[in-house]
This record gives structure tokens, sequence and C-alpha cells, in this order.
């Protein structure tokens, strides 16, 4: 926990303005990775997730957990844990074939382990007018998805009054959703919530390069018009889509070049901009695909006013 999430807390309480008010949040590209935008955002109220995983479910009795569920959530978050990010072909089948299948599980096991306490859950689709709804067998729908709601667990009284009020109640919504322009084409209520969702802060991180793409562009347009700040590596939108005139633009770490797999995304204006040690700043933890200490970087964009 020090070596990562206490560090991301100091470096949030460094480097994010303290006028900067996040209630929404919006992490496409996440699979289950609860972790992340609890600990960069950790006063939000509404986060949006989005994967290509499924949603999945977890055993109504007690009695339904088989002696393979929980070697199989362990496994299913077990190079989160070490690297620091899912690895996709991983997801594909823990995820998808296992017997904890599904990102719910995970979502749950994160979100209770950063402190908190389940609420609620439940399923919920996004239909053709950009609605949520409940799911029915009966009802046309265009997108899958689970809403958690959970709060802050409440310390137990230290015998010297009573105790604090509960926490107030945040919401996390995961939708299973390829986000590549011809797939959102098809989706036209789901392209309609995604735009009309009032997100302030979006996070992007171990995103496969994905926005570099010409077949990404209408969610990587949606983000960069609707946030207000972004946190990316940088996996997340290319640095010369934030315009200098409409972004405040702050490097931390350092950038050379992708792992070998994303060797073909080199970034040759953000290595520049490195190498200048121009407004770049140190950063004390690693994070995404180079995570170890000393090689990761970070984008915090802030929108001028």
């Amino acid at each position: 926990k020090y070596r990562y999430v206490d560090r991301i807390s100091a470096w949030r309480n460094k480097n994010l303005p303290k006028t900067t008010s996040i209630d929404t949040v919006f992490y496409p590209f996440s699979g289950p990775d609860a972790t992340n935008p609890l600990a960069f955002f950790p006063d939000a109220k509404d986060f949006t997730l989005v994967g290509l995983e499924p949603v999945g479910c977890v055993p109504s009795n007690p009695s339904d957990f088989s002696p393979e569920y929980w070697p199989a959530l362990r496994k299913g978050w077990q190079s989160a844990v070490a690297l620091g990010f899912f690895k996709t072909e991983d997801m594909e089948h823990d995820l998808a074939e296992g017997s904890a299948g599904g990102v719910l599980p995970v979502l749950l096991f994160l979100i209770a382990r950063a402190g908190n306490t389940i609420v609620d859950v439940t399923p919920t689709a996004i239909n053709a007018n950009g609605s949520l709804v409940a799911p029915s067998p009966t009802m046309k729908t265009e997108t899958n998805g689970i809403v958690i709601q959970f709060r802050a667990t409440q310390q137990p009284s230290n015998g010297k009054g009573k105790a604090a009020p509960p926490a107030p109640v945040r919401t996390l919504r995961y939708f299973a959703l390829n986000l590549t322009n011809t797939r959102l084409k098809r989706k036209p209520g789901t392209t309609k919530y995604l735009n009309d969702l009032p997100f302030t802060a979006a996070l992007v991180k171990s995103a496969s390069y994905l926005m570099h793409k010409r077949y990404f562009s209408e969610i990587r347009t949606t983000i960069l018009a609707k946030s207000a700040v972004v946190i990316e590596d940088d996996s997340g939108i290319p640095y010369h889509y934030f315009d200098q005139t409409m972004w405040d633009v702050h490097l931390f770490g350092a950038y050379d070049k992708p792992i070998d797999l994303f060797k073909n995304w080199v970034q040759d204006d953000l290595k520049a901009a490195y190498d200048a040690k121009q407004n770049v700043q140190p950063l004390d933890f690693g994070i995404s695909y180079k995570f170890r200490m000393g090689e990761s970087n970070l984008l915090l964009a802030l929108r001028k006013k």
C-alpha cells in the first residue's frame, strides 16, 4: 500500500489544485481496476468505468462459493497487484472463462480493499435512447453494465463520544463496451449516454495506445471535450492533442519509448518535451507498463479557465 496508493495520495495532494472540485470521473479501457480511480480521485462521488470484459456475477449463496472460486478470484487480480495493471490476454481467460467470471468479483474486492463497504449491487443497461434501464429479457438494450454503491467503512467509536455519521454513498458504474468508432456508431444510445456524462475528470492508463489510432478518435474527442482534468500515461491520448492554449500540461517522471510490445507508438514531441526538462517533475512511484521506479511517466492536463 505504501509503495503505490499512499504515494499516489501524496502526488495528488501536491499537484491537483485545491480549488479543483472533482465529483465525477471517467475511466475508459479500465478493465476491473477500481484501485486507481479511487486513489487518484478519493473525493469523487461518481465513477464510470468501461472495459471489454463482461460484467459477470458473484454467487448468491454461501454454499455456491466452490473451492475453485477464491483461487480464481485471486488469479483475476494478481497481475494488477504485481505489475500495477491488468493484462488484456489474462483477463480474456481469467475473467471470461474462470470460476470468478466477469469483472464484478474483482471490482467488489478492490473497492472493499480500499476501505469501503458495499451498499448495493444492481445490474443496469443502456437503451437506444441513451437512458439507464433495468435489464429485462423482453427489452432490447445496447450495453450491459453494473452499478455498485459503496461508502467508506465507518470506524468504531473510540469510546469518548458518539460514532461518526455514515459516510456518503458513492457510485461506480462499469460497462462492457468496445470503444472503437464503428462499434459506437452501431450504438447511438450508448454514444449519447457517454456524451451526456457530467464527468469532470478522466483517467487513462495502460490503455494499449488505442487512442493513438484513428478508429478510436470518437472516444478521444469526447474525453478532450468534456474533461476539466486528465491524468494519463503515454498510452492514453497523444501529447500533441493537448492544445497548449487550452490546457496547462504538466509532465512527471521519465519518458524514452514504450515497451517493445508497443514500440511503434513512440511520441517524438513528448520525448522532446521530457528531454527539454521544462515543466517536468519527479514521479516517486511506478505506474502502467513501465512500472519500475524511475521509468514511469504521467501527464496531468488542467483545462484553462
